[in-house]
């Protein structure tokens, strides 16, 4: 039997209903929650107010003889990455890593695992398009707020979070939207079909490192508006959406967005393009091929 401990997590972060690790590892494994003898911690790095470079308030170092498994979706420095598997921990993380004890995951892969009707990706249906762009963001990121800014000397950007917030949306009584308790703001997703372009940078440009954003915006079938992953074209059709990183300036990148929102028959073609390139991104299996290897190892070490 697998005796599980979480621990180090971010403020309200439950397991219970979280599909990654309760619907999946729950569903293929003999498990149960031990909080006092585990064999197998699962932890993230929310131990010191999200810092990642360790605090005496670390809980999992405490359990010595159980298996470790660290998951993070916030962007790491490598040499965090590399301390942790030379610890021979195992890691779920977004970069793209050749290590044994390594399993790709990022944020919005995860945001795959909550219910998404992905069908809408092979579907040529096209919501109604009654405004410009949307920018729905929380956290205060300097390069993207200027972008959006900038785009906005255009058209209109409706901003709806809480930064550079110019609309409310009264179908949700004018509250934040943003990620649900669950992560992936499936309001969110009804909140962009309206649009024909959302803003989705990412709070940074980091190999590997992407985020639940563009995906709402395929699942809306509106047009992301990109910037982070160097690489998004790994995982990413680059007919089917905008990618800032491709473009040489700002101004290059709005005169592009610019040609698109003027040319219905481009615009269409973009939204009918399927996005996937890799299909990992939407395999939960390798989530249970993950674990069944760590399973092998807690039952040798219990011989």
């Amino acid at each position: 039997m697998i005796r599980v401990k979480f621990t180090d997590w971010w403020k309200g972060f439950e397991w219970k209903t979280d599909p990654t690790f309760h619907d999946l590892l729950f569903s293929n494994f003999d498990v149960r929650e031990d909080n006092n003898n585990p064999n197998l911690v699962i932890y993230s790095v929310f131990w010191n107010q999200g810092k990642l470079r360790g605090s005496p308030e670390a809980d999992h170092p405490r359990y010595k003889d159980a298996i470790k498994v660290c998951y993070c979706g916030e962007s790491m420095p490598d040499d965090v990455v590399r301390n942790i598997l030379n610890k021979g921990h195992y890691l779920m993380y977004a970069k793209r890593i050749d290590h044994p004890n390594y399993l790709r995951i990022s944020d919005m892969e995860r945001s795959n695992f909550y219910g998404c009707d992905t069908s809408v990706l092979d579907s040529t249906d096209i919501p109604t398009k009654s405004a410009f762009c949307s920018f729905i963001f929380a956290s205060r990121n300097q390069y993207r707020e200027q972008f959006a800014m900038k785009l906005s000397q255009y058209k209109r950007v409706d901003c709806l979070g809480k930064r550079l917030n110019n609309k409310k949306n009264e179908s949700l009584s004018g509250r934040y939207i943003g990620p649900s308790s669950s992560g992936l703001g499936l309001s969110n997703v009804e909140v962009l079909k309206p649009y024909k372009f959302n803003i989705c940078f990412e709070n940074k440009s980091l190999q590997g490192y992407t985020t639940e954003k563009i995906w709402w915006g395929f699942l809306a079938k509106t047009v992301s508006l990109y910037w982070g992953d160097p690489d998004i074209h790994q995982d990413f059709n680059r007919e089917a959406f905008l990618c800032r990183n491709d473009y040489g300036s700002d101004e290059e990148f709005i005169d592009k967005i610019r040609e698109l929102d003027n040319d219905d028959d481009a615009y269409l073609k973009m939204l009918k393009t399927h996005p996937i390139v890799d299909k990992t991104i939407l395999d939960k299996q390798k989530i249970k091929i993950f674990f069944e290897r760590i399973e092998d190892e807690i039952l040798c070490n219990n011989d």
